[in-house]
């Protein structure tokens, strides 16, 4: 007797889809150039350096992406959110670029020195739908500046229209070519504030995947569309460090490697299976049903190592889940956050000197577990 082919899991990543670009400059000094403004640079970055990225959402799916292979499981990536249809193609190809376990090398994240991106002949094995057509395209540009044996950031510009040209309630999830409604397991939800995750939008996927499991993440404190998912179905909600910072401004989370109690009572009330709460600092604590661990990262987090941190271990719980289908333990926790130091941070430059430089926490003999404990919520 054949048995029949089961079709695979789906992960679906909606929300915001940035392409990040970074540039290393040095100072130039040139008898021709003219129109130079305040200060002149160079481009310091050379053909095996990596200049750009997904970000946003596409963090969250590059990292899913690569602990597909790199740590086993098999199962469908599927992105949804706005950019330009031209731009599909490219950003599947950054997803697979960074880390190209498949075969061949990618030149699409990589400094080429042409203004058409380069991409390889192998086709990544993940699919983007975009919501809108001809929307624009959302790119973040960072400039570095080499300068006495360090690197610092000059500036940032986000190259995006105004937001009345980017805001859209005009779609049609039906007429897109989204997965079967028994393939789709997880939908994630990573909202930074584009436009792109609405309540209709929630509700016209819940429509579609009314069994799904939801990953949730906002920059919004409170954003109103979240009571549209069933607590029962929300598995997890990630608070991130730029929410966290305003829910408590002096960042006392943590006290000794222990919640604190104004802690307690605010990760009681948020809504969820499971609540991850960052800090600024790294220090994360895991409401997993009742029982609450606190967790800090080994490395202090910089203005090159912090950039894509949270979106790291957002997308490392993710796949834990995906991967046990239960509840978060200790050790759960500890690989998510080697993960997270691993794949996160800005790509140096290969000829950087502090490219290997990290800075560890000083721990004073401690480990950066508190040790798990119960919390007895009402019921």
């Amino acid at each position: 007797m054949i048995k029949e082919k089961r079709e695979k899991d789906t992960i679906m990543i909606v929300g915001d889809w940035v392409v990040d670009e970074y540039w290393f400059l040095v100072r130039h000094h040139s008898d021709v150039s003219s129109h130079t403004g305040f200060v002149h640079y160079r481009l310091a970055c050379e053909k095996t350096d990596i200049v750009s990225s997904v970000g946003g959402a596409g963090i969250v799916a590059r990292v899913l992406y690569q602990l597909r292979y790199n740590e086993g499981n098999d199962y469908q990536l599927v992105g949804l959110g706005k950019w330009n249809e031209d731009d599909t193609e490219f950003l599947e190809h950054l997803i697979h670029s960074r880390y190209p376990k498949e075969g061949e090398f990618c030149p699409s994240a990589y400094a080429s020195f042409i203004i058409k991106p380069q991409l390889c002949d192998k086709k990544p094995n993940v699919k983007l739908t975009t919501i809108k057509k001809d929307s624009p395209t959302i790119r973040v540009v960072r400039q570095y500046h080499h300068e006495d044996g360090g690197i610092d950031q000059i500036h940032r510009v986000d190259w995006e229209p105004e937001r009345k040209r980017r805001d859209t309630e005009n779609f049609n999830l039906k007429k897109l070519n989204l997965p079967e409604k028994n393939q789709v397991k997880f939908i994630v939800l990573d909202d930074f504030k584009k436009g792109v995750v609405t309540k209709s939008l929630i509700e016209g996927l819940k429509k579609i995947y009314p069994d799904a499991r939801w990953f949730v993440r906002s920059k919004y404190r409170e954003p109103e569309w979240l009571k549209s998912i069933p607590d029962e179905s929300l598995e997890l909600l990630f608070v991130g460090p730029g929410v966290a910072s305003i829910i408590s401004p002096w960042d006392n989370w943590v006290k000794n490697g222990r919640i604190t109690d104004p802690s307690l009572k605010i990760i009681e009330k948020l809504p969820g299976k499971n609540v991850a709460l960052i800090s600024s600092s790294h220090e994360t604590i895991i409401r997993a049903n009742k029982n609450c661990i606190t967790c800090r990262s080994k490395y202090i987090p910089t203005p090159i190592t912090q950039v894509g941190w949270p979106s790291v271990f957002f997308a490392s719980l993710i796949y834990i889940t995906y991967r046990k289908n239960g509840d978060f333990e200790e050790n759960d926790i500890k690989k998510a956050l080697q993960w997270s130091d691993k794949y996160c941070g800005v790509p140096l430059p290969k000829k950087s000197s502090i490219i290997n430089k990290v800075v560890y926490w000083k721990h004073k003999g401690r480990e950066i577990f508190s040790r798990p404990f119960f919390v007895c919520f009402n019921q």
